[in-house]
Parts: structure tokens; sequence; C-alpha cells
């Protein structure tokens, strides 16, 4: 959009880029998770940060890819006294130490906030597809 054309949520965006969000969607990778004997990942699992509640899944999936679950959900930020919500910030995502709770078993999660850039650099395409697509290189 044109800058200063005004839109709908506009004063909402501006808020949060001032005062910071208060919950922030987080990809979580299964470390320690076995696929063939462990309780899949389905929704609502909670998550914890260094050992206390952060938040909860809204979906999972087992990744063909990194042949491992990935979750997805949002991670809250908690004053450790009072209970009150606190600005979450990347820094805070990237320095805690995750797990996340299936049927009451927690196991390890690696959190990242952007999707894994190296999934993309490493396709290659094979030259039967270049040949069958009509793909010429220069």
């Amino acid at each position: 959009l044109p800058q200063g054309l005004p839109f709908v949520g506009q004063a909402a965006l501006l808020e949060q880029k001032q005062q910071g969000v208060y919950k922030r969607f987080t990809m979580f990778i299964l470390e320690d998770h076995d696929t063939d004997t462990d309780l899949w990942p389905w929704w609502g699992e909670p998550i914890y940060r260094n050992g206390r509640y952060a938040g909860r899944t809204t979906s999972s999936a087992y990744s063909y890819t990194l042949e491992r679950h990935v979750c997805l959900g949002f991670v809250q930020h908690f004053h450790q006294e009072t209970g009150e919500e606190l600005v979450v910030t990347t820094d805070f995502i990237n320095q805690g130490d995750y797990e996340i709770d299936i049927a009451g078993q927690r196991f390890q999660a690696k959190a990242k906030l952007y999707p894994f850039s190296s999934l993309f650099t490493q396709q290659r395409r094979r030259k039967d597809e270049e040949e069958l697509s009509g793909y010429q290189r220069e």
C-alpha cells in the first residue's frame, strides 16, 4: 500500500509496533519425540519455557522433510511473581528452553520464529525435471 493510505486495523498495528505484542506465534520442532512409539501432538498441548507455562499449541503435523513433528502455537510472557502479562520479544523466544506436554509427557522442542530457509536453498531441480518442464539454464 502507498504510504499514508489508511486501512482497517491500522490503529491496532501501530499500537503493536509501539508497545510490542503480548503473544507470539512460534513454530516448535520436537527434538526427543519418537514418532513410532510416543503419542502424537494434536492441538492444545501446553508449551513450557524454562519449566514454566508459556502458552498452547494451535496445531501440529509430521514434517517428512525434517523427519520430526512440528507444532505451531502462541507463546506468552508472564511475570514470575505477579502473573502480569509482559511483552514477548524475539530475544525472549530465542533464549528459552522449550518443552511441549503431550498427554502428560514433556518433550524438548526447538523454537523457531521463521521457517527454515535452508529447506528452500537445499532443494535443487533434478535434470529430468528440467527436461520435462522445458526449463533451460542460461
